[in-house]
């Protein structure tokens, strides 16, 4: 992936115990984006979002990666498609409506924190 283009994470999954989160990482993208762990590089811990912290207070780390290449199965855990999208793309689509996820918008917010 060039460095233009943009991959946020919102580590959401069960860890294995003994597994380190970057291991996870690279566990979870190389399955849900059909590419292996060796192409995942340049991870970086963003932060955490909470998703509802009255209720559950559960929470997600979240990271930006780079990924060499990638094939996301379809139908894989209900990912139907995958868009490659420019940090600029990215913002449009936000703008029109077209990305409205909370954790999305998290994720790119702490992504922009940084960058």
């Amino acid at each position: 992936m060039a460095n233009s283009d943009l991959t946020i994470i919102e580590e959401q999954w069960q860890r294995e115990p003994g597994v380190s989160a970057l291991e996870n990482v690279k566990k979870e993208i190389s399955e849900e984006l059909g590419t292996q762990r060796e192409a995942v590089h340049n991870i970086i811990h963003l932060g955490q979002v909470v998703a509802d912290s009255g209720v559950c207070g559960g929470c997600a780390d979240v990271f930006a990666c780079d990924v060499e290449e990638w094939d996301v199965p379809v139908n894989y855990e209900g990912i139907l498609s995958a868009l490659l999208l420019s940090e600029n793309e990215f913002m449009e689509y936000i703008e029109a409506g077209k990305i409205n996820d909370g954790y999305t918008l998290s994720a790119f917010c702490l992504y922009k924190n940084i960058h």
